[in-house]
């Protein structure tokens, strides 16, 4: 489960996007983070509900921001104090942590999360003028005239403040050569300086839980961006579908926060759905501090015509071309930094690699083959059904095949495009690396509202479970309320919201939780259906597999499954298997199937076992379905 701490703690104005007014305060240094996602003293109910669920690994939120919003290398040492404890308890209540970097289209000054405001202002920007500018849309300064879109947040990737920020940390050696903020005194280049600098925030984590033995290991960044680099014209489209505020191309936004002009757009409320037309930056400000501070003008991606006009030339509209594979060339460097820093702490962690996100072509990438040693890595991209979290309107009858780039009309085709696309991102690995679907979930503000959500939520579950993929869901924010959701853009899609939980119907499931050592290499599928209660698992033992009766008297042949109980409220689970024993344990919500020492001939076949409710008739099914749904 994603514990999410995109917003700092105090200020309290500042914890709600919606609200959050006063972002430029203190230039942004002034804030806390302690007691994100919560507080120590709540800490333990919310790992036992977790564990309850049957969650035994948490992906918790660690923002650039929380750990050196003061400033470059000012670290929050209150902040690490707070999240070493909240490991801690985590691993009291027998819960794993993978640390994850987040960030959402950089920071929070550019309409998302993650780095702290001292990083644009680095590169030469004018943090308070970003909004306004049109260098990114920040939720929080939306007009209240216009019905914000769903996911607007995401089109600022597209926007000048988060392409620029993403170009320079990946590629500033290769597209702004030779420049760097003013005040570094080694004069080295942006790239460095951020990278140094994100190391550094990276290292101080690291070693504060440098020896708690149930962190897994550290992402490398929530959902990166490839920036600007690919355009091979300035002067293109950039988006795959217009929604909210369309400035045009990058050119456009580059003349749009030069200063001097204001631009023409067309707003649209939802993918395709234009609403009107509106005047961005009409006061002709720059988001720039200065024209020495405008990377790009200095980079000679344009020039100057006219100052008193503000007629600019775009000179190199061909700038930003790259015809290679970004992740080969720019990200492998950088997945290869994070795991050294970690891995200076602590040998045995794990880096979770996640693929950047390009923004004119959002599909995932595969893993990089020229990592510099592939077995200090897992691949940990992230899925969602776009469709659904877009329009946040479910359809059972379609949904859209992104990397297909249609939509898929049918139930049977929208599951077998779902679990394709599943299969498609589990062999995007390389090698032998492990992967984990680092994000997976469903908005519960969607309509249709209830049943809609579980729907749409199983739907999904079943992919997942049809591809026996590892999966974190996003997410557990227990300040979700109904009118904010998870207080951060409009989002809504966490498990937990006033008091109450929702989803856990479709999102807790049956799963195999561990395999004696005799199982390792076993392959098995898994499959379950909550509104029957029904759950059957295949276990294949590989031909390769060897005993003597020396093992046979010391090899562990059980095999464990986590059994949410909730799903059988008024009904005995009734369990069979076509080989071995069965014990549940109704208290752990554990089954122990077990195979006796004499089960060389069990493999031969697949052995399977099968849970599923009792004879009820069927108004008392249809009712304790319902009943399990309302209560979970």
């Amino acid at each position: 489960m994603n514990l999410p701490a995109k917003t700092p703690s105090k200020p309290s104005q500042l914890q709600d996007t919606q609200f959050s007014k006063d972002l430029f305060l203190n230039g942004g240094k002034n804030v806390s983070f302690v007691n994100r996602p919560f507080p120590l003293e709540e800490a333990p109910l919310h790992f036992r509900r977790l564990h309850t669920w049957g969650i035994n690994l948490i992906r918790l939120t660690v923002t650039w921001e929380a750990v050196m919003h003061a400033g470059p290398g000012q670290i929050d040492h209150d902040y690490l104090n707070y999240l070493t404890e909240l490991v801690t308890i985590a691993s009291q209540h027998g819960l794993y942590v993978i640390i994850d970097p987040h960030q959402d289209v950089w920071s929070r000054f550019s309409g998302g999360d993650g780095a702290p405001a001292w990083t644009l202002e680095a590169v030469g920007f004018d943090v308070a003028s970003i909004h306004e500018t049109g260098a990114a849309h920040l939720h929080q300064f939306h007009s209240p005239t216009k019905p914000p879109p769903s996911m607007l947040w995401t089109t600022n990737y597209s926007r000048l403040a988060t392409s620029t920020m993403f170009t320079l940390f990946f590629a500033g050696d290769t597209y702004a050569p030779n420049i760097g903020p003013h005040d570094s005194p080694t004069k080295e280049s942006y790239q460095e300086y951020l990278q140094r600098h994100y190391m550094d925030f990276m290292a101080a984590v690291a070693k504060c839980l440098s020896h708690q033995s149930n962190v897994l290991g550290f992402g490398s960044m929530n959902e990166p961006s490839n920036g600007m680099v690919g355009l091979s014209d300035l002067r293109g489209s950039l988006l795959p579908a217009p929604l909210g505020y369309i400035v045009g191309s990058m050119w456009d936004s580059m003349r749009l926060t030069h200063g001097g002009i204001a631009l023409q757009a067309e707003y649209y409320s939802s993918p395709f759905v234009y609403y009107s037309d509106e005047v961005m930056n009409p006061k002709g400000k720059s988001v720039w501090k200065s024209p020495e501070s405008n990377v790009w003008l200095k980079a000679g991606v344009y020039r100057v015509v006219n100052e008193t006009t503000k007629e600019l030339e775009l000179m190199r509209p061909h700038h930003f071309k790259f015809d290679g594979l970004f992740i080969e060339k720019f990200m492998t460097p950088f997945y290869d930094r994070v795991s050294q820093t970690i891995r200076s702490y602590n040998s045995q962690w794990v880096v979770f690699a996640e693929p950047h996100i390009d923004p004119s072509h959002p599909i995932v990438h595969s893993a990089p083959s020229n990592l510099a040693n592939p077995n200090n890595f897992a691949w940990a991209p992230h899925w969602y059904d776009i469709s659904t979290l877009i329009l946040k309107r479910y359809s059972h009858w379609m949904a859209l095949d992104v990397p297909k780039d249609r939509p898929v009309i049918m139930p049977y085709f929208v599951d077998r495009a779902f679990s394709r696309n599943l299969r498609d991102l589990k062999a995007s690995s390389f090698g032998n690396m492990q992967v984990v679907v680092g994000e997976v979930g469903v908005p519960f503000d969607i309509v249709p509202n209830g049943d809609g959500c579980i729907q749409a939520l199983d739907r999904t579950m079943q992919a997942v479970e049809a591809n026996e993929l590892d999966h974190i869901l996003w997410c557990y924010d227990p300040h979700n309320t109904r009118e904010a959701g998870d207080l951060w853009n409009g989002e809504d899609l966490s498990f937990r919201s006033q008091g109450r939980n929702r989803g856990l119907f479709a999102a807790v499931r049956p799963y195999i939780v561990r395999k004696g050592r005799t199982f390792v290499g076993c392959t098995q599928s898994q499959h379950f259906d909550p509104w029957t209660g029904t759950y059957h698992v295949s276990v294949t033992f590989p031909p390769t597999l060897k005993h003597n009766k020396d093992r046979m008297q010391t090899d562990d042949m059980t095999i464990s499954i986590f059994l949410p109980m909730i799903h059988y409220a008024g009904s005995e689970p009734i369990i069979s298997a076509s080989y071995g024993t069965v014990h549940l344990d109704k208290e752990a919500q554990l089954i122990e199937w077990h195979f006796p020492r004499d089960y060389m001939h069990a493999r031969t076949t697949p052995q399977t076992l099968t849970v599923s409710r009792d004879k009820l008739s069927g108004t008392k099914q249809r009712f304790m379905t319902w009943f399990n749904r309302s209560v979970w």
